[in-house]
């Protein structure tokens, strides 16, 4: 299975995985909900050309790590003196603090593409960060955005136990509709929404742990409720936006948009 995967991933994004078997690509095309979940691995991100990535809320740098072995010039970002120590002694380039942190030339139409995975949630103006990563982005850059779906079916089966709430950290949860609106009104010309595939077992069985320290035992009974309700949710996921655990959106930069705080 491994050589399998290592073979999809490096004919989706260009890694050079040694392990690979050239039968990856075929499998996986036929088997969309893991097809879907690679996809998402890579964060939909095309061959690189050697472009420049920033990876805002990088955490331990396992991603800007990755974004490497798939040609980007990577570095990450992130106020989290735990996540920079850990990134450090791995020597993966990192920035201490926020956007405002990075050196002043990396600010304006630097990056090629910029990356958030569950970080628009804990910002308190997420429409200005929108704005602020359109601006840093060259010509035809490239915004991928991952975030907890307030519509998803886990969200209205555990009610409050479900675990993406994540009360207080998590400051804003946007609709779908209502993040693909924010990215257009930021400047960004092509929004898309990526479909998630297989996705949810670790996050039903935390929402039904959650729900078991609070005394919810009917949503935390079975393991097979949980199991059941993953393979449903991971089936409409394959299938539809709507219903997925994570809202993703592919924003892009024209070639010919202006940069406004640097024109």
């Amino acid at each position: 299975m491994t050589s399998l995967i290592d073979g999809y991933l490096n004919y989706r994004f260009g890694m050079r995985r040694a392990s690979a078997s050239r039968w990856g690509r075929l499998v996986f095309s036929m088997i969309p909900p893991l097809r879907l979940k690679l996809d998402y691995f890579g964060r939909h991100l095309v061959r690189s050309s050697g472009g420049r990535l920033l990876d805002v809320g990088c955490g331990n740098g396992d991603f800007v790590a990755l974004a490497h072995t798939m040609g980007w010039e990577a570095e990450g970002v992130d106020p989290d003196h735990a996540a920079i120590d850990a990134c450090r002694e791995r020597g993966i380039a990192v920035t201490h603090g926020f956007i405002d942190d990075l050196a002043i030339e990396k600010r304006f139409s630097y990056w090629n593409a910029i990356t958030m995975s569950h970080s628009l949630e804990h910002v308190p103006d997420p429409r200005g960060m929108l704005c602020r990563m359109f601006d840093m982005l060259t010509p035809g850059g490239t915004l991928w955005i991952a975030l907890p779906n307030p519509a998803a079916i886990g969200a209205r089966f555990y009610g409050l136990n479900w675990e993406s709430y994540d009360v207080p950290r998590h400051l804003c949860l946007p609709s779908i509709d209502v993040l693909k609106s924010a990215c257009r009104e930021a400047g960004f010309d092509i929004v898309e929404v990526r479909r998630r595939g297989a996705h949810t077992g670790r996050l039903y069985r935390r929402s039904a742990e959650i729900a078991r320290t609070r005394g919810g035992r009917w949503l935390s009974a079975s393991s097979s409720i949980a199991g059941l309700l993953s393979l449903l949710t991971d089936t409409l996921a394959t299938l539809s936006v709507r219903y997925a655990e994570e809202n993703v959106v592919v924003a892009r930069k024209s070639n010919n948009a202006i940069t406004r705080n640097s024109a």
